[in-house]
C-alpha cells in the first residue's frame, strides 16, 4: 500500500511540473522580462509577439514529462524504494535545472534585447536579510554549516572517512552555500516586477522567507542529515521521505501560482501593462 501512494505522488509530480504549470511557470518568467520596459514593449508588437508565449519549451516539457511518465509505468510490476526515490527525486531535479536553463536563455533572448526605460526610479526601502529573517535563524543556519565543515575536517583527520568522502560533501556543500547565497541575494536585490503588483508588497517578503526555509534551511538539515549517516551510519530518516516532502513542496507551490485567479488574469492580458521600475 505504501508503495503504491508514493507511485502515485511520483506520478502526480510529474503531471504537475511538466504538463499543468509547463506555461503558465514558462509565461511568469518571460512576463518579467517582458515587464522590464513595457511602454518599449507596447511600441514593438512584433518583439511581443514573439515572445510572449513560448511554444518549443513547452512542448520539449511535455515530451520529457512524457517520458518519465513510461518509466515511471515501467516499474509498475517490480516497485522499490531505489526505484521510487528515483522517480521522486530525478523528474523534479531536472524540471528545476530546464527551468534554470530556460531563465538563462530567456534572459538573453528577453530582457538583454529590451532597453532600460527612460524614466525610472529607485526604492530606499531597506532590503537586507534581517530585514525580513530573525538573526537567531540566520546564526543557527550558519552554526549548523560550519558544526558540519568541522566534523567533517574531524573525521578526515581521525581517519573515520575517506578522502573521497571528504571531497564530495565538502563539494556538495559549497554548491549548496552558493545557490543558497545566490537565491537569497537575488530575492533581496531584484527589481520590482509584475508580480509584486498582482500578489503585493508582501510577495518579496514571502518570497525571501521561502528561499531562507527552502534553501538555507532545508539543506542545512540535510547536510546535516548527510553528516551524521556518514559517521554514525544512522539513518535518522529515510530518504524516500525527503524526497516525498519536497515533492509534496514543489507541487502545492506550483499549484498556487499556477492557479492564482490574479497570476492567471495577468498572464492572460495580450499585452504588457507599464509598470514602475525600481
Amino acid at each position: 500500500m505504501k508503495d503504491w501512494i508514493i507511485f502515485a505522488l511520483a506520478f502526480s509530480q510529474i503531471v504537475v511540473l511538466y504538463w499543468i504549470s509547463t506555461r503558465s511557470c514558462l509565461g511568469m518568467i518571460n512576463k518579467i522580462f517582458l515587464d522590464k520596459n513595457a511602454v518599449w514593449v507596447l511600441d514593438n508588437p512584433d518583439f511581443y509577439a514573439r515572445f510572449a508565449k513560448p511554444k518549443l519549451t513547452v512542448y520539449l516539457l511535455y515530451g520529457v514529462g512524457a517520458l518519465w511518465l513510461l518509466g515511471l509505468s515501467s516499474i509498475m510490476g517490480k516497485m522499490d524504494d531505489t526505484s521510487l526515490f528515483l522517480f521522486l527525486g530525478v523528474p523534479n531535479s531536472v524540471w528545476q535545472m530546464m527551468l534554470m536553463v530556460y531563465l538563462g536563455v530567456a534572459y538573453f533572448r528577453i530582457a538583454k534585447k529590451i532597453p532600460l526605460p527612460t524614466k525610472r526610479s529607485a526604492n530606499l526601502a531597506r532590503r537586507n536579510l534581517r530585514d525580513y529573517v530573525h538573526p537567531f535563524w540566520t546564526g543557527l543556519c550558519v552554526a549548523s554549516y560550519l558544526i558540519v565543515i568541522a566534523s567533517y575536517v574531524a573525521a578526515l583527520t581521525g581517519k573515520h572517512i575517506e578522502l573521497e568522502v571528504f571531497v564530495r560533501r565538502m563539494a556538495y556543500l559549497a554548491f549548496v552555500l552558493l545557490l543558497t547565497v545566490g537565491l537569497l541575494r537575488y530575492s533581496l536585490r531584484r527589481k520590482r516586477n509584475f508580480l509584486d503588483d498582482v500578489l503585493g508588497a508582501s510577495f518579496r517578503r514571502w518570497e525571501v522567507l521561502a528561499n531562507f526555509t527552502f534553501s538555507m534551511m532545508a539543506s542545512a538539515f540535510v547536510v546535516m542529515w548527510i553528516m551524521i549517516h556518514d559517521l554514525t551510519s544512522t539513518l535518522l530518516i529515510s530518504s524516500i521521505s525527503l524526497a516525498l516532502a519536497w515533492s509534496l513542496v514543489c507541487q502545492a507551490l506550483v499549484l498556487y501560482l499556477t492557479f492564482h485567479t490574479r497570476i492567471k488574469q495577468a498572464l492572460a492580458k495580450e499585452v504588457p501593462v507599464p509598470m514602475t521600475v525600481n
